[in-house]
Parts: structure tokens; C-alpha cells; sequence
């Protein structure tokens, strides 16, 4: 398991696969100049994860509901509409909306959440039904202006996994970062320094020193604009972590679908044809324009 860990984090950034998805050569030493030194090896570099968040945050906790509520398979589960929590979709064009079509980019929402561009404005924690009243009233919003086409195909879609955010933290009643260290304490405990590291930025707490992305955004902050926000938890981007510490996520999933029918539907739901997300996950194409990976991702 060791050599194999190594290999992936050795393999993923030989290529600058997360430099490419940024257009920026991380190979650079003046990129990492200033980083203490035990973060410069390859599998030790901690990266802002971004819209990695969704399918490792997002969809594990979407699997766990499935699997807490144990209703029906994960794909019927899934088809689920969001209404029946999000009741402020109720009568608009998003009444409709399914989780799936959330999850796998077909809600047919805009890709940008746009949720703020302002980053001197910071929600905290404590403020989080503020936060979901404007990503609902957004959404809707969105959909009544006809910016919204619920039968084209894929459109990747932050606003579309907003929406899932707000519905993962009204079901449970916490917030999505409380959620997620209850994930990780139930299936990465052998593991304590990914325990610590996978983890959201959130305010107050002491932040992990990370390989910057964005000049203009401070080491260790989260890039993205709504998510800084946000205060720093939201479903679409936001978490940190090294390459190691996602192959440790992606051997705790193969183990979780060893046990659990609703995580082995999640790995082997097959892409429909003429789509390119399933279950969150982006398959393959063989074009790299039409990947998130682009071409390290083949």
C-alpha cells in the first residue's frame, strides 16, 4: 500500500497535473520559495483541492446519507428531489431539480455560484442560514431569468453543487466541515495527519501553509471567492490536502465499497451514454479539452 501511495503521489505531480489545471509550472522553485521545508517533497506539497472538493467531500457525504437513510439503492435514492428539504424551491422552475441532476452536472444551473465577489465581506459559521438563503435565492433567481435549461446536457455546475451543500447541511443539521471530520474519524482513523490535513480552512483556525494558486490570494486561503466568503466551508471548493492524503481518501472509498452496496454503486454506477459526470465522478473522453484533468488526465 506504502509503494502504491508513493507511486500516485509521485505520479500526479510529475506531470504538474495540478499546475496544469492552474497554467502555472509549480516545477518553479520560486513558486514554493518561502514554504517550510517539509512541504517541498512532491507527496508533501498541500494544494488548495478546489472543485476537487465536490466529489471528495460532497459526493462521500451524499453516499453516507444514502447509506444512513438506506431507503432504496444509491441511483433511485438519488433521483430524489430536492424539495423535499429545500422547501424554498417549491413553486419555482428548480422544483423539479433531482440531487443526481445536482451531482452530476445536469441541473442545468450556470457553472459560477457568483454567490459574492467581494471578499471583505466574510460570513462565519454562525451565519450559515444566511449563507443558504442567498445560495437558494440565487439558484431561483438564476432559473426565473431563464438562465437555466434543465434538458441540455452536461454544464459543470458550482451553484448546481451548492444547492447539494445546503441540502447535505439542512438533513443533518451541521455544517458541512462537521460532517466531513466525522467522515474522515469513521474511515481514515488510522491515518492522523490526513485526518488533519483533508480539511476546510475554515476561520479562526489555524491555517495549513499550502502552495498558493493565485498570486493575489494569501498561502493557505482558499482561492475561490465564494468559498472565502462562505467562510471558507462550502460544497463546491475549499479543502486542503497532498496528494498522499487524497490516495489515502481513494483507498478508504475502496474499502468502504468492500462493505457497502450504496459506495460500490458509487464506484460502478456506469457513465449513460452522450454523458460525461456520473455520480459525480468526470470520466474519461480521450479529448483532454472536454476533462477537468486536461491532459493529465488521459
Amino acid at each position: 500500500m506504502t509503494a502504491s501511495l508513493d507511486f500516485f503521489a509521485e505520479d500526479l505531480l510529475k506531470g504538474e497535473a495540478w499546475g496544469r489545471s492552474w497554467e502555472q509550472d509549480l516545477s518553479d522553485p520560486a513558486r514554493v520559495t518561502g514554504l517550510p521545508q517539509e512541504t517541498r517533497p512532491l507527496e508533501n506539497r498541500v494544494f488548495d483541492l478546489a472543485s476537487l472538493t465536490k466529489v471528495i467531500v460532497t459526493s462521500s457525504l451524499l453516499v453516507e446519507l444514502a447509506e444512513s437513510e438506506g431507503r432504496a439503492p444509491l441511483v433511485p435514492w438519488s433521483e430524489q428531489k430536492l424539495v423535499r428539504v429545500l422547501k424554498e424551491l417549491k413553486s419555482t422552475p428548480l422544483e423539479n431539480l433531482t440531487l443526481r441532476e445536482c451531482w452530476e452536472h445536469r441541473s442545468g444551473l450556470q457553472p459560477f455560484l457568483e454567490f459574492s465577489s467581494d471578499r471583505s465581506r466574510f460570513f462565519k459559521i454562525s451565519e450559515r442560514s444566511d449563507v443558504h438563503s442567498k445560495i437558494l435565492a440565487k439558484a431561483v433567481e438564476v432559473a426565473a431569468r431563464g438562465d437555466f435549461d434543465p434538458v441540455r446536457g452536461s454544464v459543470y455546475s458550482d451553484l448546481g453543487h451548492a444547492l447539494l451543500g445546503v441540502f447535505l447541511e439542512r438533513t443533518h443539521g451541521k455544517t458541512l466541515d462537521v460532517l466531513w471530520d466525522a467522515w474522515k474519524a469513521k474511515h481514515l482513523s488510522r491515518a492522523p495527519e490526513t485526518l488533519q490535513r483533508l480539511a476546510y480552512q475554515r476561520e479562526n483556525f489555524p491555517r495549513i501553509e499550502a502552495i498558493s494558486t493565485e498570486a493575489r490570494h494569501p498561502s493557505g486561503v482558499v482561492n475561490d471567492d465564494n468559498t472565502y466568503v462562505m467562510g471558507g466551508v462550502a460544497s463546491h471548493a475549499g479543502l486542503f490536502a497532498n496528494a498522499r492524503d487524497v490516495a489515502l481518501w481513494i483507498h478508504a472509498v475502496l474499502a468502504w465499497a468492500r462493505v457497502s452496496p450504496w459506495a460500490r454503486a458509487w464506484l460502478e454506477t456506469p457513465c449513460p451514454e452522450g454523458q460525461r459526470f456520473v455520480m459525480g465522478w468526470d470520466t474519461p473522453s480521450g479529448k483532454p479539452e472536454s476533462q477537468a484533468g486536461g491532459e493529465a488526465a488521459p
